[in-house]
Formats: C-alpha cells, sequence, structure tokens
C-alpha cells in the first residue's frame, strides 16, 4: 500500500488532458462494429460490457492500431508537461486508451519518468476498475485522489468513489500545477 497519512495521489485522463488525440470516434466505431457484428453507439460502454470477452480484445486490438497511429502527431499539451515534471506528488494516468499507446507518447515525449503508473484499457475494461484498484490496490483514501479528467461521465464516475475530482476545462491545469508543485497538502 502506497497511499498513507498525509499522502496523496494525482490521476490524469490522457486524452483530453496530457495530450489531444486526431481520432476519428465515429469511423473507428464502425470499424468495431463491423468486426464484432453488431452497431457499437459508446466505446467505453462496449468495453465495460465485453471486458474479458473475444469481442473487446478484436475491438481493443483495433482502437489501439489507431491509438498507435494517432500518437505519433500528437503533442502534450504544455500546461500538462509543466504538471507532470513539477508535481511533487505521485502521478497515475487513468484511461481507457491503450497503455501500450499512452506509454509509447510518454517516452517520445520525454514524460515517461514523470508518471509512476499507467492504468488502461487492456487491464481494467472501465473507469470505476481503475478507480476501485487504486483505492484497493494502491491504499489512498478516497478524498487523498486528486483526479482530472475532461468527460463529464467521467467525473461522474469519479464522485461515486468519493475522490476529488476536476472537470478540465479552460486553464484548469494552471491552478493545478500551483497546488501540486508546492509543499501543500491535500487539496481536496
Amino acid at each position: 500500500m502506497e497511499g498513507g497519512i498525509g499522502s496523496w495521489l494525482l490521476l490524469l485522463d490522457f486524452d483530453g488532458v496530457i495530450t489531444r488525440l486526431d481520432l476519428d470516434w465515429r469511423k473507428i466505431r464502425e470499424e468495431v462494429g463491423k468486426a464484432v457484428g453488431r452497431r457499437i453507439s459508446s466505446l467505453n460502454e462496449f468495453f465495460e460490457e465485453s471486458y474479458g470477452t473475444d469481442e473487446f480484445t478484436i475491438a481493443h486490438s483495433i482502437v489501439e492500431s489507431h491509438e498507435l497511429e494517432a500518437i505519433r502527431n500528437a503533442k502534450p499539451m504544455d500546461d500538462a508537461v509543466t504538471l507532470l515534471r513539477t508535481s511533487t506528488v505521485p502521478v497515475i494516468i487513468s484511461t481507457m486508451q491503450s497503455e501500450k499507446a499512452v506509454k509509447e507518447f510518454l517516452d517520445m515525449n520525454g514524460l515517461d519518468e514523470y508518471v509512476d503508473e499507467i492504468l488502461g484499457r487492456p487491464r481494467f475494461g472501465s473507469k470505476d476498475a481503475q478507480f476501485a484498484w487504486v483505492e484497493r490496490e494502491k491504499g489512498y483514501h478516497p478524498r487523498s485522489v486528486l483526479f482530472i479528467d475532461d468527460s463529464m461521465r467521467n467525473i461522474s464516475k469519479c464522485l461515486k468513489f468519493g475522490f476529488c475530482c476536476v472537470l478540465m476545462r479552460g486553464d484548469i491545469l494552471r491552478l493545478i500545477i500551483d497546488i501540486v508543485s508546492s509543499s501543500r497538502g491535500n487539496p481536496c
């Protein structure tokens, strides 16, 4: 267990917080739908429902290939780079992207040393599973986890766990940079 008294964790989404992947999600949903033989309206819902099945593996492989291509042209957001480089607390990426794609992106941009762990789609079929793992395996009290995401759906899930949740909008990372680069205690 890593979370102890007085410690807290910065939990970050990837696409929309650290970078913006240029992906045509409609086309990817159609490609996955053809491969698994059914209409896919939400990839995240599909991954949650099909986790551990052959359909999940097929869909993951298709989506991962697109993500690996997209990271080649993606750049990290300036504020995200500053946040990662100045954080005085552990940082975990919680994403429904491929862990392989996220790792390659971090390596390509010299950011891998600032991230303690990547929780992605292959190991976890949902954000709920990732959040439960952070509590159970890392030992962080819910109010000691600061989660940043650009999806209201994920923020709603975060709130159910009792985490401190921040919806990524505008210059919010600049405020977070000030908090995590200082020696101040838990911002929650």
